[in-house]
Parts: structure tokens; sequence; C-alpha cells
């Protein structure tokens, strides 16, 4: 039987045009979710550059001027709505989004997580 999906939040906890990291059971990647207005956009927090969090100051995921998601470890920075590399070194690659939905006013994330994208420069040997 497939799990459950899990409520991260109330959508009215997350401020229009902000971002926010959730944790993740087991090994997968956190997920972080981008509010704009009543649409979320959902992808899990692993740059496909280095596979390391894009957060390096927690939580701190948009660029201030151009709302972009950007990457604090090396710049790139990706468009909100499909998760495209705009600019830096993993241009033409993207994030990988993950599932979620909103329903009855929270946001929640499908049992389902995606691959992890495996980046060019993964840091950690492959197994």
């Amino acid at each position: 039987m497939p799990d459950e999906p899990s409520l991260l939040c109330r959508l009215e906890q997350m401020v229009d045009g902000s971002a926010r990291v959730f944790e993740t059971p087991g090994d997968d990647p956190d997920v972080f979710v981008i509010r704009k207005g009543e649409v979320v956009y959902a992808y899990l927090n692993d740059c496909p550059h280095w596979n390391v969090p894009l957060d390096i100051i927690p939580g701190r995921l948009l660029n201030r001027q151009s709302g972009e998601i950007q990457c604090a470890n090396h710049g790139a920075r990706f468009d909100v709505e499909t998760g495209q590399c705009r600019f830096g070194p993993c241009l033409g690659e993207s994030l990988s989004p993950a599932l979620v939905e909103v329903r009855d006013g929270g946001i929640w994330l499908s049992a389902a997580m995606p691959k992890r994208h495996i980046g060019r420069w993964r840091l950690d040997p492959p197994a």
C-alpha cells in the first residue's frame, strides 16, 4: 500500500513570494516550496551541479533582485516555474521537481519522491 501524502504546512503559513525548506525522512534530499499567489512550486533542495543543498544560509533560496532560485554555493540561478538553470555552471540542467498539491488549505507532499539528479561535479563517490 503506498504511503499517504504528508502535510508540509498550511498555505497561509507561507508569505506570497517566499521559499521554505522542509525536511524529508531518510536519505532523501530536503524539499523546498516557493509560493506565488495560490500556486506553489516544489523542488529537491539539491543542486544539479554539485549535489549539495542550494541554501548555505538555511532557507535563503531566492535571488532578491531577480526572484529566481539561486544556489548559494556557486550562484547558479533557476526559473521558479520550471526549475531550468538560466545562469551558471549547470546551464541547461534543471532542479528535480517534488510533487506537491494545494488541498484543503494545506501544501501536501506526495509520498513518491523524485529521482535525485546526479550532477557533473558530484562531491561524494558513486555508490
